[in-house]
């Protein structure tokens, strides 16, 4: 049982976890505290965002942590689409709850839930500065961020060849991304622009990303192709949808609004979506809401250990079951049309 006069304590388990207790973080989400300090042991949840350091620190050894939790208090959070990886029945069967985009086709799980963006943002200010900011002066027009991969078994080509299309049609779109034009944080292709070209790199039902809040977040008026379902998260205006296959379509919904001037127009719509993924869409309201559902009916297994994909990968049958089950998603998809497959 946990002490109800203080707050619900969440360790972060992540890649780039810090040894230094002064780089660790702490966020309070409501009644819940996240905390990303690798040697934490007075925790009442793990959350697992992706996947464990490779790399020794804190309580983490050969990619392993001893849980001191009960196993159905662990939560994991993928973040990258099946079309880019799979993550293995081993791997996801250790945890309680899986927030994810995937489905539970694609992702089968008792603890299946679906995360609707539930991914970190890659707009990078601090929190109690962007809940604050009330006012938001645009000097620009447009802007996107997109590198230069152009890999053709995910959406990366479809992606840059849509943007190479407009960024030699409009000369108000400004590119940025790795190896066009390098930034550090995103605030700064966003924070001065009215829109924001947003192209999702896996195209499904309920599956979109940073890419989307990071530009609500920003206050701009995104022209996006990803989701077909935002608009169960999102009010109907708040984003311009765009064909990703249709080039010149796309030219020409994006110059009309521009030239109709409907970011003005849409400002109390795009507000509401940069409220919605400020309380709502977000990894630790995600997160929170999954531990205020959660009936508290485990025990601490003493010698109990959470595992990072790699070293379930040493596992002969487990890497096998990784392999098939990549093979399996790759056959469904085929069939797929607008997956980001390639297929």
């Amino acid at each position: 049982m946990t002490d109800s006069s203080r707050p619900t304590r969440i360790k972060v388990i992540r890649k780039s976890m810090k040894a230094s207790p002064d780089q660790t973080e702490s966020l309070l989400w409501g009644d819940c505290l996240f905390c990303t300090d690798a040697a934490m042991t007075d925790y009442d949840w793990v959350l697992v965002y992706d996947e464990f350091p490779r790399t020794p620190v804190g309580t983490i050894r050969n990619e392993t942590e001893p849980l001191l939790c009960p196993p159905d208090q662990t939560i994991l959070i993928t973040v990258e689409p099946p079309s880019i990886k799979i993550y293995s029945r081993a791997y996801t069967s250790q945890f309680g709850t899986v927030l994810t985009t995937h489905s539970i086709r694609d992702l089968p799980h008792p603890g299946h839930t679906l995360g609707r963006g539930c991914l970190e943002w890659l707009y990078i200010k601090p929190m109690q500065e962007i809940l604050d900011q009330k006012e938001f002066p645009k000097t620009k027009m447009l802007s996107t961020i997109c590198s230069a991969k152009q890999h053709t078994h995910t959406m990366h080509k479809k992606r840059y060849d849509l943007t190479r299309y407009l960024a030699d049609r409009l000369p108000e779109l400004d590119w940025f991304g790795h190896g066009i034009r390098e930034i550090e944080n995103k605030t700064v292709a966003m924070d001065d622009y009215k829109y924001h070209l947003c192209v999702e790199n896996h195209l499904e039902p309920h599956h979109w990303t940073e890419k989307l809040s990071d530009a609500f977040v920003a206050m701009t008026l995104p022209f996006y192709a990803g989701d077909p379902l935002a608009t169960e998260c999102f009010p109907q205006e708040s984003f311009i949808p765009i064909p990703l296959d249709n080039p010149q379509k796309a030219l020409e919904i994006i110059r009309k609004a521009m030239e109709d001037g409907e970011y003005e127009k849409r400002l109390p719509a795009i507000r509401e979506a940069r409220r919605l993924v400020l309380e709502k869409y977000n990894m630790f309201a995600q997160t929170a809401a999954v531990i205020h559902n959660h009936r508290e009916t485990g025990t601490i297994r003493p010698g109990a250990m959470l595992k990072g994909r790699h070293v379930l990968r040493k596992n002969p049958l487990h890497a096998l079951r990784e392999l098939t089950d990549t093979l399996a998603y790759k056959i469904r998809s085929r069939g797929r049309r607008g997956t980001g497959t390639g297929a």
